[in-house]
């Protein structure tokens, strides 16, 4: 029985965890007080013994309690650090969200100023087209007829591809292909695509040779050169005709140096092959009737 509760005791000990060094202050205590009771000269051997084991059990308890208390301190601290660890897993989670949003809206921002602003310019890009005339430009060249007549009218059209009306248009025409000069005015206005204009001129192409016909277009988009062929197609027997047109890009400067135009650039608009506007004569014995 005495040592069941010995026993049960030493457990309850054991088990029981106080704060470091409660065990040294108990066996200081006992150290001090043993000897205030007991006269140390005739405590026998049994009673050392025991004393002794007292001593190496609160010792071993105290040992016990120290790692026990280390283990805990340690076990906290790998607990904190887990913590912290998921709390800034968490935080750098949620800064990540935040960022990858932002980074969202501001590319979904930027994308919709992106659109916003090419559909001003578009806007503002055919309004200015409609006041300048855009890329349209002016072709010119005569109205053949079938009857016998060597003197024909020049008309004025937009080009087929053109979407826009070239508003205050100057055009010249030069039959000297020698001249260096503008040549006269035929006409002044706008030409809407679609239609053509007359522009008031008219040419007298002589029939054994070819005639060359330089118009110079001057307008708000930018200038235009046309080089205007006219012939008679004997083997044909019809008149016809073709251009070469050329956009001047960028302008020309004057060098003093070589006392030449420079530095100018030149696009080509058109360059066709030969035509004619005159309707071929229906020739009834080829001619397919169906009932």
């Amino acid at each position: 029985m005495c040592v069941c509760r010995m026993y049960c005791t030493l457990q309850f000990l054991w088990l029981w965890h106080p704060p470091v060094g409660v065990w040294i202050g108990v066996l200081g205590l006992l150290g001090v007080i043993v000897p205030l009771i007991r006269d140390l000269s005739k405590i026998g051997r049994r009673e050392k013994a025991v004393w002794t084991l007292v001593m190496f059990v609160l010792l071993l308890l105290e040992i016990k309690s120290v790692y026990q208390d280390r283990n805990e301190h340690d076990r906290e601290q790998s607990e904190a650090r887990e913590r912290e660890t998921k709390s800034f897993e968490t935080i750098a989670s949620g800064v990540n969200n935040a960022i990858t949003q932002s980074e969202k809206q501001f590319r979904e921002t930027v994308a919709q100023q992106s659109r916003d602003f090419d559909a001003v310019m578009a806007r503002a890009e055919i309004n200015t087209s409609e006041i300048t005339g855009g890329n349209s430009y002016i072709i010119v060249y005569p109205l053949f007829e079938s009857a016998p007549s060597t003197t024909f009218p020049l008309t004025a059209m937009a080009c087929f591809t053109c979407r826009y009306s070239v508003p205050n248009t100057y055009i010249y025409l030069q039959t000297d292909m020698a001249s260096t000069e503008m040549g006269s005015l035929i006409y002044h206005g706008t030409v809407d695509p679609g239609f053509t204009i007359n522009v008031g001129a008219f040419i007298t192409p002589p029939k054994n040779a070819e005639s060359y016909y330089k118009i110079s277009v001057l307008a708000r988009n930018k200038t235009t050169y046309e080089l205007l062929t006219v012939r008679f197609n004997e083997q044909e027997q019809r008149w016809e005709y073709k251009w070469h047109i050329e956009r001047i890009e960028k302008p020309f400067h004057y060098n003093p140096k070589t006392k030449m135009a420079e530095g100018g650039v030149q696009r080509i608009l058109e360059n066709t092959d030969w035509q004619s506007n005159v309707k071929a004569v229906t020739n009834p014995a080829k001619i397919t009737k169906i009932h």
